[in-house]
């Protein structure tokens, strides 16, 4: 495998990431919200742990997208 192809490859990936956190950001924000009414704090606790967890993921793969793309 030559490096375009890699490199190509890997910004797939990254895009297909980013997709996937910022649907999974969507969600855990509509969970978040829900289980605030309910007064469910563990569950709250969770979420916003997932928040952060999407958000990194987010940000890591936007940086590998960048990276990647001006080579």
């Amino acid at each position: 495998m030559n490096r375009e192809k890699l490199m190509k490859i890997i910004v797939y990936i990254s895009n297909i990431l980013i997709v996937i956190s910022k649907v999974e950001l969507f969600l855990c924000c509509l969970l978040t919200s829900i289980a605030i009414v309910r007064e469910q704090v563990e569950i709250v606790v969770f979420l916003l742990e997932m928040i952060g967890l999407s958000i990194l993921t987010l940000q890591i793969s936007k940086y590998l997208k960048n990276y990647f793309s001006r080579e």
